[in-house]
């Protein structure tokens, strides 16, 4: 995540199948396990991108303030509130997590021309299909290993039973 200046990881994206999601906006590391959205306020529309889709951007609307439950680090049930960019990062971390990316929320259209983009900008990224098909930890080994980001997520999980 911080070698792709990368802001935020979900489990899947570093092959670690649990409800797990990691940001770091310049505040220092925040880990949510079993993150779950309470309640959402306030929208607005920004440019995102996304380190399992390097070099695609897309505009999203997505609220402003976040309301959100989970379990800590240190194996405590948290509920906070978050704003700006972090309420932006914890709803794309969790998108991850529900198998949503963020060309999903464009037009088929441009999902096939950001997806013709991608495989542009890595050949071989695809071996056929639709991207949707495509395992999250190929994608980000296509772009880097991801070593940083997994140990980051790794070291929470060996405690913590409950996972989903």
């Amino acid at each position: 995540m911080y070698i792709h200046k990368g802001i935020g990881l979900a489990g899947p994206q570093v092959g670690v199948l649990k409800r797990i999601i990691i940001a770091d906006i310049g505040e220092g590391l925040f880990t949510l396990i079993n993150p779950e959205i309470i309640e959402k306020y306030g929208q607005e529309r920004l440019e995102e991108g996304c380190l399992s889709l390097p070099s695609i951007q897309v505009a999203i609307t997505r609220n402003y303030t976040t309301l959100v439950r989970g379990i800590d680090s240190e194996g405590k049930e948290i509920e906070l509130e978050v704003n700006d960019l972090m309420s932006r990062v914890v709803q794309h971390e969790i998108d991850h997590l529900n198998g949503v990316l963020i060309i999903d929320y464009v037009s088929v259209v441009e999902k096939f021309l950001l997806t013709k983009k991608l495989e542009t900008s890595i050949p071989g990224i695809f071996a056929a299909g639709d991207i949707r098909d495509k395992n999250f930890y190929q994608i980000t080994t296509a772009v880097g290993d991801g070593s940083l980001a997994a140990v980051s997520a790794e070291r929470y999980i060996e405690n913590l039973d409950n996972l989903e």
